[in-house]
């Protein structure tokens, strides 16, 4: 079967028109959710500035509110595919939600943002996103006393490299467990990018920004990695010793995966069904 993919640009949910589908993804019942705390051991509470994975699209919203981003933008799109028989399935899909830019008491700019499933299974964050920066030398952080208070938060994370541009941090979750290496094993400082099916691989996940998208590489190069935390934080160029920006991303690759596949499935049924029902074509009459 012949199936073509239509996807529409994002934009403000204030600003979009939707198209009428005879049943859409937000119409359907949960079918089965994935539970908050299924894919992050309990062996810490990892938050972005309160907002953890799993949340619930209205969690979320609460927390940036309380943080003073006010007014946070639904980015929303319609996704349609269309079979070579002009049947279609296609669902709106409240992608994520983005935090106006916060101004700290230390005059930092900050932005979060917040992506999240798809409505096959429970609406919940799957990734996070945190950047900020500072503008002034008068009110950078101290790099070092910033890269101390994450591992006191956090406690020590699976790979560092502090002697790069910027220092990274990454908290990783492999096969069900957090990946931890003593102080002095040399694998901690692989930092740098791995094989598949590795550890280090699911380092990878950073540059890959996770967003569904129709029957998408789904052999999971990612294979074995659950969750991972990544922080970067650049110094200044005129003193190494102070912050000019610190990012910081928070991905659930195991729920994204198996709502991914879900959805997959859902817009393929429901291809196969409208065509099953059509009448069979036969052609002009001769």
């Amino acid at each position: 079967m012949s199936v073509i993919i239509r996807i529409c640009v994002l934009v403000s949910a204030s600003l979009l028109n939707f198209a009428v589908y005879a049943q859409t993804l937000e119409e359907l019942p949960v079918a089965k959710d994935i539970p908050k705390a299924q894919t992050v051991p309990a062996d810490g509470e990892f938050d972005v500035r309160g907002i953890t994975l799993g949340m619930t699209y209205s969690e979320v919203e609460q927390v940036l509110q309380k943080l003073g981003s006010k007014d946070p933008q639904a980015q929303i799109y319609n996704l349609q595919i269309k079979d070579n028989k002009g049947n279609t399935a296609g669902f709106k899909l409240r992608q994520s939600l983005q935090g106006s830019a916060i101004t700290g008491v230390d005059g930092a700019r900050e932005n979060l943002a917040v992506y999240f499933t798809t409505r096959l299974n429970e609406v919940r964050a799957y990734r996070v996103t945190r950047n900020l920066i500072y503008d002034s030398d008068a009110t950078r952080a101290n790099l070092a006393d910033l890269i101390s208070s994450i591992k006191k938060k956090y406690g020590q994370p699976s790979f560092e490299d502090l002697q790069t541009f910027p220092a990274q941090m990454s908290y990783v979750w492999f096969r069900g467990k957090r990946v931890a290496f003593p102080e002095n094993d040399p694998r901690r400082r692989r930092a740098s990018y791995g094989n598949e099916g590795t550890p280090e691989g699911c380092l990878r996940l950073s540059n890959y920004g996770l967003r569904y998208q129709f029957e998408e590489r789904r052999n999971d190069q990612f294979d074995g990695c659950d969750a991972v935390m990544f922080f970067r934080v650049s110094s200044a160029s005129n003193n190494r010793a102070l912050v000019y920006s610190l990012d910081v991303e928070m991905v659930d690759k195991t729920r994204f995966m198996e709502n991914a596949r879900a959805t997959d499935k859902w817009l393929m049924d429901e291809i196969n069904r409208k065509a099953s029902s059509q009448a069979p074509r036969t052609g002009p009459a001769l």
